[in-house]
């Protein structure tokens, strides 16, 4: 248990503006409840019916935790990662004054 006159693990945005940082992880074996592939046929309907649940207005759909972070990562992995229009500027900056060429920005 951490010691409660120990501040919590905060950071600062670039804002200034300070940010509490919280995890939690559970690890779970799915045959300590039973049939393991009962189980993982149960997980499969919750999240079926979890993804024809009708969207809310304006929302992009409905999602379970960790599948708008998996897109993202397969995005980035086929497409490359966003960067900031400054950053690419002092990126180029320097790679030019070492001698670096830089890949092509994806479209």
């Amino acid at each position: 248990m951490r010691n409660r006159s120990s501040p919590p693990s905060t950071r600062t945005t670039t804002q200034g503006r300070k940010r509490r940082q919280n995890a939690l992880l559970i690890a779970l074996d799915p045959a300590a409840f039973g049939d393991p592939d009962g189980f993982t046929a149960a997980v499969d309907t919750t999240l079926s019916t979890l993804k024809g649940l009708p969207a809310a207005d304006g929302v992009a759909g409905v999602y379970y935790p960790g599948e708008r972070s998996a897109a993202v990562a397969a995005e980035r992995s086929a497409k490359g990662l966003p960067v900031a229009p400054k950053v690419r500027r002092d990126l180029t900056e320097r790679a030019d004054e070492l001698g670096v060429v830089l890949p092509e920005a994806a479209g």
